[in-house]
C-alpha cells in the first residue's frame, strides 16, 4: 500500500518551486510508493503536476508533514544547493534516501496553455531591449536581497539609455537583473510564466 503524504509550507514561490523538485525526486527515486498532495500558497505552481493526487487531511492514513529546509543553516559549513534543502528534510523525515534527479524545480502546463499565443505575440522582441527585473524585499538571507529601489533605478536607466547593465549597486548592495522582458504591471505568477514561455 502506498504511503499517503500531504506536504505543507506557507513560504514564498521560490521556496515552493524547490519543493516541486523534492516531490518529483521522491516519486522518481521511489516510484509507486507514495501518494502525495500539498498545501501551499501559490497553488498555480502545482497545476497539472503528475505527482500530485488530491488527499484529505482528515484521512487517518495520511501523514501531514510541515516542510522545512534546515540544511540552509549549514550553508557556511557544507557545499549544498538550496534545491537539496527539502530533499534532505524529506529523506530524514521519511527515513529514506531521496536522490536528486534534475537540478531545477518543475512547473507543468496544460496542452492548451502551451498552444496559446504568448502575451507578447506580435511584438518584435529582437528590436527592443526588454528585461525582467527582479525586485522585492526579503531579508532573511542575503542571497535573496532584491531592493525595491533597484526597480526604479533599472527602469530609469532603461528609459534614459535604452539599455542597462545586468547588475549594479543600490544603497551599497549588489542587485541583479535577469534579461527577458520588462513587466510594468503587477501580474500573478501564472500569468508571468505564460508571458515568458516563448
Amino acid at each position: 500500500m502506498k504511503t499517503k503524504l500531504i506536504l505543507r509550507t506557507d513560504l514564498c514561490p521560490g521556496d515552493i518551486i524547490m519543493l516541486t523538485a523534492a516531490v518529483r525526486d521522491l516519486h522518481q527515486t521511489y516510484p509507486n510508493q507514495y501518494t502525495t498532495d500539498v498545501r501551499t500558497p501559490h497553488k498555480e505552481l502545482w497545476f497539472y503536476n503528475p505527482y500530485i493526487t488530491p488527499l484529505k487531511e482528515r484521512d487517518p492514513d495520511v501523514l501531514v508533514i510541515d516542510c522545512h529546509y534546515p540544511l540552509i543553516h549549514q550553508s557556511n559549513q557544507r557545499s549544498s544547493h538550496f534545491i537539496q534543502g527539502y530533499i534532505d528534510f524529506l529523506s530524514r523525515k521519511l527515513g529514506v534516501s531521496i536522490r536528486p534527479t534534475l537540478f531545477r524545480g518543475e512547473i507543468f502546463m496544460s496542452d492548451s496553455e502551451r498552444n496559446q499565443k504568448p502575451v507578447f505575440d506580435g511584438i518584435n522582441l529582437e528590436a527592443h531591449h526588454m528585461w525582467l527585473i527582479v525586485a522585492g524585499e526579503k531579508y532573511d538571507f542575503t542571497i535573496v536581497w532584491f531592493p525595491t529601489g533597484g526597480l526604479f533605478l533599472a527602469r530609469t536607466a532603461f528609459v534614459c539609455r535604452n539599455n542597462f547593465p545586468d547588475k549594479g549597486m543600490v544603497n551599497g548592495k549588489m542587485i541583479f537583473c535577469l534579461g527577458i522582458v520588462l513587466i510594468s504591471a503587477v501580474v500573478d505568477w501564472w500569468t508571468l510564466g505564460e508571458s515568458l514561455k516563448s
